[in-house]
């Protein structure tokens, strides 16, 4: 916990779009670049909002805030095409409707702890389930598929936001703790069904092991990807 709090310590708390993208776009092109040293499993570790709370780490506005930051150059790191990367405004705002569905992973690089990849989902509306599932042709940005609080009931549906880890750690022991933690983390939260859009060939092949089937194609800013879910 003591160097996830170091590393958080080390980001700068923005919030302007334009400043976020000046200090993530290099950030995560040099996460991209580094060498990890995958066989340290111990090196790998992860930390979601709600563990944080309960911690010496707190859940202040602006530790939450630099955590999303985390998540962001994580992100970018993974997926070098912007088409397919999130932005800082609606991860904000995911993070802070519902915090527990997102978790960071870390490991250590030149001595310090860095963002290595994220698993995170968020209830959705029943409205926003059917369309996904019956006319996903009609979203034409991945923002319409809007973050909603935990219902009391727990029949939500939940939307498989992220399951991503740099390339480097594809395939290790680092991955699958991933998918473990991933896999935990949703069984906790009671729901009705799941969905995910898909914007990777290793993206479609993590998702089906979730029991999601293929139900069309939506637009982001003018670029193909397939939506998946699962029956009810």
């Amino acid at each position: 916990m003591e160097r996830t709090a170091h590393m958080l310590n080390a980001v700068p708390d923005l919030h302007q779009e334009e400043a976020v993208a000046v200090w993530a776009e290099p950030e995560s092109r040099r996460l991209a670049s580094l060498n990890f040293d995958t066989a340290q499993v111990d090196n790998v570790a992860s930390i979601s909002p709600a563990e944080a709370a309960h911690a010496s780490l707190g859940l202040d506005p602006v530790s939450l805030n630099r955590f999303v930051l985390c998540l962001l150059a994580a992100d970018w790191a993974c997926y070098l095409d912007p088409a397919n990367r999130e932005d800082y405004p609606h991860l904000h705002h995911a993070v802070t409707v519902f915090p527990k569905g997102f978790r960071l992973w870390t490991a250590s690089a030149g001595g310090r702890t860095l963002p290595i990849g994220y698993s995170a989902f968020h209830p959705i509306s029943p409205v926003t389930f059917a369309v996904l599932r019956d006319a996903p042709q009609t979203i034409t940005n991945r923002r319409q598929i809007t973050p909603q609080p935990q219902t009391a009931s727990g029949e939500q549906y939940l939307y498989l936001y992220n399951i991503g880890i740099l390339p480097q750690f594809h395939r290790t022991e680092a991955s699958r703790a991933l998918m473990r933690a991933f896999r935990e983390d949703l069984a906790a939260v009671s729901h009705r069904g799941l969905a995910a859009i898909i914007v990777s060939f290793d993206g479609k092949r993590v998702i089906e092991r979730f029991g999601l089937r293929q139900s069309g194609v939506i637009t982001h800013d003018g670029h193909e990807e397939l939506a998946y879910v699962s029956d009810e």
